[in-house]
């Protein structure tokens, strides 16, 4: 590191954290850049149904994780936790009709991964309703699952410097998506350039918006999300790679 020509990152705090950890690279040409969004890997999803592991259950209203569990994320996920259990208290015979799946929670070997969030849901007693797989799943298989899906989450970490690479796969879908993240995180400044509104755990009155959702994926009424072209182009895979080459141009006119 004391000796690269270059940096490049998901988040401006990370090359912050370096420069400031390594004096001699203060210099160097470098880049904040996100994950591109790659549109044909849907089609990819779509046109391979049958070489996928189906892990969803078709009687029931699916909102779908998939991405790394732990504790860092519970206080995204709690305020979920907190309206679905409100409704299910006073709509029972409704609520019961959800269930809410979080896949790939775990980084451990297959079968030896520990729940993170299930306990949470424990807690909460909607354990019944919610459904942790810590197996991680391949990303064609991912792209199969939120595409079955009825509507999409995405919890994020209490690290404001946590940058989920999952949110363009998810974008890419075009499901109804529900986004909670810390107040600084960078996937709410994403998230309203596609013209989609994201959530702070911290925002006042957030489990009616929530409670709000989930009516709407019980009456059929979640609409598929329009998104702004402009922001969306930001995002591809062929902006980001454009930025890359910017990067390297500086970087070879310096060395």
């Amino acid at each position: 590191m004391k000796s690269v020509d270059g940096l490049i990152s998901v988040s401006e705090n990370y090359i912050e954290d370096l420069k400031n950890r390594y004096p001699q690279i203060k210099d160097v040409p470098a880049a904040t850049i996100t994950f591109g969004s790659f549109e044909p890997d849907i089609n990819v999803a779509i046109n391979n149904p049958s070489a996928f592991i189906n892990l969803l259950d078709p009687d029931f209203k699916n909102v779908i994780y998939v991405g790394r569990g732990g504790v860092d994320m519970h206080n995204a996920i709690t305020p979920l936790f907190k309206a679905f259990k409100q409704g299910l208290t006073e709509q029972p015979e409704l609520y019961s009709k959800i269930r809410l799946y979080f896949i790939g929670t775990s980084y451990a070997p297959k079968g030896q991964g520990k729940p993170t969030i299930l306990p949470l849901a424990k807690k909460f007693g909607i354990e019944n309703n919610v459904i942790e797989i810590t197996d991680r799943i391949s990303y064609f298989n991912s792209l199969n699952t939120l595409l079955a899906a009825d509507a999409l989450f995405i919890p994020g970490s209490d690290d404001p410097k946590y940058t989920p690479s999952k949110l363009y796969p998810y974008l890419l879908t075009k499901k109804p998506l529900l986004g909670i993240f810390n107040a600084q995180s960078s996937a709410l400044t994403i998230l309203n350039d596609y013209g989609i509104k994201g959530y702070s755990y911290n925002t006042l009155d957030i489990e009616a918006s929530i409670k709000s959702f989930f009516s709407g994926l019980l009456a059929g009424k979640l609409s598929v999300p329009y998104y702004d072209v402009e922001g969306v182009n930001k995002y591809t895979a062929k902006s980001t790679t454009q930025k890359q080459c910017e990067l390297f141009n500086k970087v070879l006119a310096i060395t």
